[in-house]
């Protein structure tokens, strides 16, 4: 009877030790406060603050005015954010700004979302998760333009104008003697926030393709690489916890081999480059052009007279 007098307490015990453990991490918890707006990371912060305080109006200041749907009032932006997401300001729900990577005058911020659940002692759980934000730069301020979470998808951005994204072959013309191989390489320029690649190439009989290797852009997430019957077809992506790429790279390389002589066009069939959301971006190609000459046969050495 004692032992289990003792047991009884011993739980009772812990259960008190939980509870006050629990109330002193609560009490001495520091309330999250306001940060400085000279960076991506600061705005990000104040922006998911302001709408848990539900200070609308400080939230819909970090909108960008590139927005196509950016409502055009606070009122306006009341209304869809109690629309898409009623539990914006959830007292049960904790938000930490992790990184930020800058390109240039964008910026993808990453935040960690906690949020608790649960009734009572025994029966309660937590649940984390990340997402990220796009930011840029607009007259000297750093301006919401996309996010996962707490965004109404109303709201999208216009994307700006600037150079397209071009997708050739490098080399783009080259001439090989009949039998001699090379390597060539998928190159794009111009990328912006590209996060997935799919390219259908054709090549004309004369030609043979081997060993198709992806490249630098998104290696993440590859589809099986063919080439058959004239066709180079190749697909690939980035995962969703990898940051966009800006800039050159080349998506894939193969190994081109002249069989015939004969003048060829490598031909771009399709081309879809992708942002994070799977959205099209505007993109250019470039054919490529191969010469296979004759090979020019050795001579046969004259044995010398004796």
């Amino acid at each position: 009877m004692k032992s289990t007098n003792r047991l009884l307490i011993g739980i009772v015990v812990g259960i008190v030790l939980l509870v006050v453990a629990a109330f002193a991490v609560t009490l001495f918890r520091r309330e999250p406060t306001y940060q400085a707006e000279d960076n991506p990371e600061g705005v990000a912060h104040n922006y998911l603050l302001a709408l848990q305080r539900e200070d609308y109006e400080r939230a819909y200041g970090y909108l960008s005015s590139t927005l196509e749907g950016r409502p055009v009032s606070v009122k306006r932006f009341i209304e869809d954010a109690e629309s898409y997401y009623r539990s914006w300001s959830a007292t049960d729900t904790t938000l930490a700004v992790e990184s930020a990577k800058v390109t240039g005058d964008g910026a993808v911020v990453t935040v960690r979302e906690s949020r608790f659940y649960g009734g009572d002692l025994f029966d309660s759980s937590q649940h984390t998760s990340v997402f990220e934000m796009e930011l840029q730069l607009e007259d000297g301020e750093w301006k919401i333009v996309d996010s996962d979470r707490y965004f109404a998808w109303r709201w999208k951005a216009t994307p700006a104008p600037g150079p397209r994204a071009s997708v050739s072959l490098v080399p783009g013309g080259v001439e090989i003697v009949q039998g001699e191989s090379i390597s060539v390489t998928i190159h794009i320029a111009n990328a912006t926030n590209l996060y997935g690649v799919e390219v259908h190439l054709t090549y004309e009989e004369g030609l043979r393709v081997d060993g198709i290797i992806p490249g630098t852009c998104a290696a993440d997430i590859v589809v099986p690489l063919q080439a058959i019957d004239g066709r180079i077809d190749f697909a690939a992506s980035r995962t969703a916890t990898s940051p966009p790429f800006s800039g050159d790279c080349y998506a894939a390389a193969f190994t081109l081999t002249g069989e015939r002589p004969g003048a060829y066009i490598i031909a771009f069939d399709t081309v879809i480059l992708a942002n994070r959301f799977g959205d099209a971006l505007s993109v250019t190609t470039r054919d490529g052009r191969v010469t296979v000459v004759a090979a020019t046969p050795q001579p046969t050495a004259t044995p010398a007279a004796s």
